[in-house]
């Protein structure tokens, strides 16, 4: 089952003053925007199949955020050459961990904060760990490369979201503004009771 999310781009920044060369838009270097070490902490929800209802704790640690300046950069990758060369240009990066109860934490590859009316929504992306068995195997599930997260929080660090584990992201033909973001597998988790320790 395939669930697609949308982010409106506009809303990220990404339909405007997007590099008009794609080429130097993937050689140009990125740089992070430095910012206070942040914690959050919240649960995780499956939400459908036979695990649904399971949850697990999750820890979120951000030491730089993305800038406006590379998430057009990104957009603009993203659009022309595809998630491949998205992913690529992501690898390096590095402006946190994500760790779930149990298992090793991942390095945190982009991370954007957004203000709203409501308080402010953090999105969240990195590369995630292929199983050899699905390497070996070819699997479908290849096409789906990252680990996506975003969380809407209110003035003091406290909200909800959702969770994708397998992610693949692109720009629509027909939708070239809207960002979207498939699930491979089951729905969503949901992402609940986050605070921001302090």
């Amino acid at each position: 089952m395939l669930i697609r999310m949308v982010v409106m781009a506009a809303a990220l920044g990404l339909a405007c003053a997007l590099p008009a060369d794609p080429a130097r838009a993937a050689a140009a270097p990125p740089q992070d925007e430095e910012i206070s070490r942040e914690v959050y902490t919240g649960a995780l929800i499956v939400t459908g199949g036979p695990q649904s209802g399971r949850t697990a704790t999750f820890k979120l640690v951000l030491t730089g955020r993305t800038g406006r300046q590379q998430v057009q950069r990104y957009a603009s990758l993203l659009r022309t050459q595809g998630q491949s060369a998205l992913l690529k240009q992501l690898e390096d990066r590095d402006v946190g961990t994500f760790s779930v109860e149990g298992q090793p934490a991942r390095t945190v590859n982009f991370a954007y904060m957004q203000d709203g009316p409501r308080g402010r929504k953090l999105l969240v992306l990195f590369e995630r760990w292929l199983r050899v068995s699905e390497i070996r195997g070819a699997m479908r599930s290849q096409s789906y490369p990252f680990t996506y997260l975003e969380l809407n929080l209110d003035d003091q660090g406290r909200g909800s979201g959702s969770y994708i584990g397998a992610a693949k992201v692109y720009f629509r033909r027909d939708d070239p503004d809207t960002l979207t973001v498939e699930n491979f597998g089951t729905q969503p988790f949901r992402v609940v009771n986050v605070v921001r320790d302090r």
